[in-house]
Order: structure tokens, then sequence, then C-alpha cells
């Protein structure tokens, strides 16, 4: 098991026309970022400095030197990068970002206590995403939407899989529903969406062509929703492709654009 990082670098445009554009691969192995094999996220900042949501707490990676941020000692499953480069945590009963301490280390910072007490008794953060100024945080009964100090929550339906942010609009599958979309009136069901009321995994939501968006099943692999669409019939397709059975068979893990 392995971390795989992507390195690019201006040095190698000289020779882009006389080589295949393969980029250099190399593999990091926990022996060598000090840390647990297993890792759930992963986001970029501006600088290029990788953010790492590894099995027990925080790691960074900036090209060349590995460290490690505490997050009280628990899993770090979901990462998000919001407004002004800050990057967003979430973690096991606790969410919240990064910011530098007075000489300048990044430390975090709780925003666990914006959620009232009532609530505050979650355990994994499973999504986080960003839009503006607002904050959605994504856990195994409820989801918040956090603008400011406003908190807004709606309670859901076992859920342990990701949810996605796209176009603005929210998405997730609940456990015996399907895919639900958020609206003004909370958690609705999109048209056709209880196709996927079977303990469907949601591992991937990536836009497409017109409006569209491909939607990834773990055990089923790739299907098409469309968003605009209102026949439950025509509104969510599966996407025949060369892979399809492969992917299927194989479990998609996640995908990005």
């Amino acid at each position: 098991r392995f971390l795989s990082v992507w390195l690019t670098a201006s040095v190698l445009a000289a020779t882009a026309q006389q080589m295949p554009r393969i980029p250099f691969v190399r593999n990091y192995s926990a022996s060598d970022y000090n840390a647990q094999v297993r890792n759930w996220s992963v986001v970029k900042d501006d600088r290029g400095i990788l953010y790492i949501g590894n099995n027990r707490n925080l790691l960074t990676f900036d090209g060349n030197q590995w460290r490690k941020i505490v997050i009280n000692n628990t899993i770090v499953r979901s990462l998000a990068l919001g407004k002004n480069n800050r990057v967003y945590v979430g973690a096991q009963g606790e969410f919240g970002y990064l910011a530098p301490d007075s000489i300048g280390n990044l430390r975090f910072v709780s925003m666990a206590a914006v959620i009232p007490e009532a609530d505050r008794k979650f355990s994994d953060v499973y999504s986080l995403h960003t839009s503006g100024d607002t904050l959605y945080v994504h856990t195994l009964f409820r989801v918040f939407r956090i603008t400011g100090k406003q908190v807004e929550s709606w309670k859901t339906a076992s859920s342990y899989h990701r949810s996605f942010l796209i176009g603005g609009r929210y998405y997730l599958i609940q456990e015996r529903i399907g895919l639900m979309r958020l609206g003004k009136n909370g958690f609705q069901l999109v048209p056709g969406g209880e196709r996927f009321n079977n303990y469907d995994f949601l591992s991937m939501m990536v836009p497409v062509n017109n409006g569209k968006i491909l939607v990834g099943i773990q055990r089923k692999g790739l299907f098409q929703f469309d968003p605009a669409e209102r026949d439950p019939r025509k509104a969510i397709s599966e996407f025949r492709n060369e892979s399809q059975d492969y992917l299927a068979n194989n479990e998609i893990g996640r995908a990005h654009v």
C-alpha cells in the first residue's frame, strides 16, 4: 500500500514534444510519511501544498518534507479547500480549519462549538464541501450547513456515503431511500433516485457535458444523471462503456475532474 504523488515541473516542458505526456509518479510508503497506511482524503492549496487525511491525524507534504498536524489523534476522513486558501478538516466527532499560530505553524482550530449542543454528539465527518462562505458538514445521521454563525441542519437516514456539491446543489444517498438532493424543504428524492435504494454506495459524482452528472456506484458501475429531467424513467440511465463491467466488479473508489 502506497500513497502516490504526481509531480510536474517546468523543467519537463523542454522535452514534452519528444516524449509521451506521462506524469512523474513517486510512491510513498507509510514509513516515508511516518503515519498509518490508510489515507482517506487529499486536497492541494494554491501554493501546491498537499494535505492528506490519514487514519491518524493530518499530513502535509510540500514536495520535499512531510509534516504532521495533530487532530485529537483521530481519523481524518474529509478535507475541503475554501476561500482564501483555508483548509477545512473533518475528523471523528470534530471538524474545523487550519490557521497559522504566532510563529506561522499551522494548527487546527475547532468549529464544533457552533453546532447546537444537542446535535454535537456525532462520529465521523464523512464529507466537507465549501461554497463561498458556506460550509457543508456531512456526518452519519445529520448534515449541517454553516454560514458564519448561522447553522442549519437536516436529519438523514443512516448515510455513511460520500456527499457531493455540484452546480450549487447538494447530493447524497440515504439508505433504503435512494439518491437525494437538498432543496428548500430539506432532502428530496431526485427523479429516478430510488434506483439506488438498496444500500448502494455513492462513490463519485462528476459534472460532464450538457449539465449532466456522471454518477459512480460501487458494485454497479457508472450512470448518467440529468438534473433537469423530471421523468424518473429518463433522469438516470446506465452509462454504457467498455469499462462498465470492470468498474462494477472492481468497485469505484472515487474520481476527480
